[in-house]
């Protein structure tokens, strides 16, 4: 049986009752950058030996790691790449799935307008 995680701020517990208590942003962080979130992203945690899997079917990310702090980090680092391929790509440019997986980004993630480069 899975545990219930919940990943945002990849700390958590006092993010969670700030949110609660205000209804700010949570944020995650991957490497120099920040991404501010609805709610908080609740996800699946599972040992399997000497793995800690960690799955969010309905963004269908399933990452593992040799520690706790190891599967987050890979979490982080799936959850970055989903937002960059396809959080601001125009609709006509992805497939129906890809389109139903932006929408629920959208859902969860404060979306900022990207800056022109």
């Amino acid at each position: 049986m899975a545990s219930k995680i919940e990943l945002i701020d990849i700390t958590c517990e006092s993010c969670r009752k700030e949110y609660n208590k205000r209804g700010k942003a949570i944020k995650a962080k991957y490497k120099s950058r920040i991404v501010h979130f609805k709610k908080p992203l609740v996800c699946d945690l599972f040992i399997d030996g000497r793995l800690f899997k960690i799955i969010n079917n309905g963004l269908e990310i399933r990452v593992s790691g040799s520690t706790i702090e190891k599967a987050k980090a890979n979490f982080a680092e799936e959850l970055f790449f989903l937002i960059d391929e396809y959080l601001h790509e125009k609709d006509e440019n992805l497939t129906a799935g890809a389109q139903d997986l932006k929408r629920k980004l959208e859902a969860i993630i404060d979306v900022e307008p990207r800056k022109k480069e």
